[in-house]
Order: structure tokens, then C-alpha cells, then sequence
């Protein structure tokens, strides 16, 4: 099912585990890794939260210097046992057990290429798909300074304000957090209710964890036209939603209805 709603946005399989089970899919600069070993990290992941992002990758100039930076603020750091020929990628731990792993900038390429083989490739023109715009992680309420402080002291980010976002049955606490350029792009979303969306998401999943993942696109009603194509599942939204929309930027009618 996963790999089913992965096609119907436009990703394809570009490269297998050359020892574990597996896959990188791919789309523009995206990279998405799924992994079915019955052993590892993700494994035991797995068991306690289900099928979920249980870590997310970061491009950083120097993973060592980075971990020297996570020991310096009593980050806990993460490592398990590599086989030959494979990268050990350093990392701290995240949000909901999850894990941040640090990938050398110049060295990503390689690795990738050295890790997975490559699969044939039938169709690459995706859905327009260009990169990671953010990755929304929803934590209680008691933890949000706590995840606030972990992203802005490790990553030297900076934060939004604070913002109301309604639910039917409560409302949810949401800030963003950005790195300088906005390379690295994370929204926190603390529930307020216990039958919010955000608080249901916590209950299914075991905890914290990524929500949503945000994707960057050229045209989106481009994008949107070739996901129909595609055959994607889309979210049924009320009107009401796109009332607000007009009400909040002044859009026109015609962009609304469209």
C-alpha cells in the first residue's frame, strides 16, 4: 500500500540494499527510504509505532562537528552496527524515538551510488515534485519547549510565533522552525485537545512523530493534474477551507476556484 501511494505521487524506485531490504525512491531532489529489514533500528520502530518515519536525513557539511555540537548540549547520539563497505551514519535522537541522521554534503552522491543498486527506471518525469518544502512532528503539549529548544540550540534555527490552528473539537499550538536560508524547514504541533486530529495521531502512532511531509513544487496546478493522472488519493476539503483562504489572503475567486 505504501509503495502504491508512493507511484501515485510521482516517486519511483531508483536503487536497492545491496544487503538489507532496502529502497530508495526517488523524485527531483527527494529521497525516500523504505525500509522492510527484519532487523535494525527501523525494525524495532516498526513494532512500536507502525508503519511511520522513524528518522529523517540531513545534508550537513561535517557530521563529525555536528555530533561534537549534539555532545556539547547533552544531545543523546545514536550508532549501531554497520556491516562492510557500508557508511556509518552518525545521529542524535529526534522527536518520538525517532532519529536525525547527518550525511557528509560532499560525500551523499557517493555513498548512495557505493550503498544501493541501481534499478532500471521506465518513467522518471515524477509529478514535479522538487524537494522537501518541511516535515510537520506532532508532541504533546508538556513537550514542545523541549523539541522547540532541541531544534533551535542544535541546528542554530530560528522560530516563528506561535499560531492557533482550529480543529472541530479543540485546537492545536503550532511554530515553525527554520534554518538560515530555509534549508531545513520544521513545524511543531502541540494538540490542545484530546480529540484533535494532532491528538489522534499521537494515540495511533505510539507518540510523537512526523505528521506530514510537505513537498516543494514549480506549479502545483501542474503537479495536481498529473497526480490526478496518476491516480492519487486526495483529502476531500470542505469549502468552508477555501473561505478562509480568500478571507485571509485576499485571493482572487477565479485562483480559489481553481
Amino acid at each position: 500500500r505504501l509503495e502504491h501511494m508512493l507511484r501515485t505521487l510521482g516517486f519511483v524506485p531508483v536503487g536497492r540494499h545491496r544487503r538489507k531490504r532496502v529502497t530508495r525512491w526517488r523524485q527531483g531532489e527527494i529521497n525516500l527510504v523504505i525500509n522492510c529489514d527484519p532487523e535494525g533500528f527501523a525494525r524495532s520502530f516498526d513494532v512500536a509505532h507502525g508503519v511511520a518515519a522513524c528518522a529523517v536525513g540531513l545534508r550537513v557539511p561535517d557530521p563529525a562537528a555536528a555530533l561534537v555540537r549534539a555532545a556539547s548540549l547533552q544531545i543523546a547520539t545514536f550508532s549501531q552496527s554497520v556491516a562492510p563497505g557500508e557508511y556509518p551514519m552518525p545521529a542524535v535522537l529526534g522527536v518520538g524515538e525517532s532519529l536525525v541522521y547527518f550525511m557528509p554534503e560532499a560525500q551523499t552522491a557517493a555513498i548512495w551510488d557505493s550503498e544501493f543498486e541501481p534499478l532500471p527506471v521506465a518513467d522518471t518525469s515524477g509529478a514535479g515534485l522538487r524537494w522537501i518544502d518541511h516535515f510537520t512532528q506532532v508532541t504533546r503539549d508538556n513537550e514542545l519547549a523541549s523539541w522547540l529548544l532541541f531544534y533551535v540550540a542544535m541546528f542554530r534555527a530560528g522560530k516563528t510565533r506561535q499560531i492557533e490552528v482550529p480543529d472541530p473539537v479543540g485546537r492545536t499550538i503550532s511554530q515553525a522552525i527554520d534554518t538560515a536560508g530555509g534549508r531545513m524547514r520544521v513545524v511543531l504541533n502541540a494538540p490542545q485537545g484530546e480529540q484533535t486530529l494532532a491528538s489522534r495521531f499521537i494515540e495511533s502512532a505510539g507518540g510523537a512523530g512526523v505528521q506530514q511531509i510537505a513537498f516543494a513544487t514549480d506549479d502545483i496546478f501542474a503537479t495536481a493534474e498529473r497526480l490526478a493522472v496518476l491516480g492519487v488519493e486526495t483529502l476531500q476539503v470542505p469549502a468552508n477551507y477555501y473561505a478562509a483562504l480568500t478571507a485571509e489572503f485576499g485571493l482572487t475567486s477565479e485562483l480559489v476556484q481553481r
